[in-house]
């Protein structure tokens, strides 16, 4: 879930040279949220099938985490 938190941050926020003012919170288009969200799903998705293949366990609080963000 903090991936996809970070990945949302990340993808909306305007870049260094924006007229921006600090602070100030920054719009997103409809579009840069779904492919913020696209892209932090797709992540997540492929992590958890990772950490169910390297740590042998049913992931009871890793796998509901993730079922909860995707």
């Amino acid at each position: 879930m903090l991936a996809l938190l970070l990945t949302l941050a990340t993808s909306v926020l305007p870049s260094p040279s924006s007229d921006v003012k600090p602070g100030a919170i920054p719009s997103a288009t409809p579009q840069q949220v779904r492919s913020a969200i696209e892209r932090g799903a797709s992540f997540l998705d492929t992590e958890a099938v990772k950490w169910r293949e390297k740590s042998k366990c049913t992931t009871c609080h890793h796998g509901a985490l993730t079922a909860m963000a995707l």
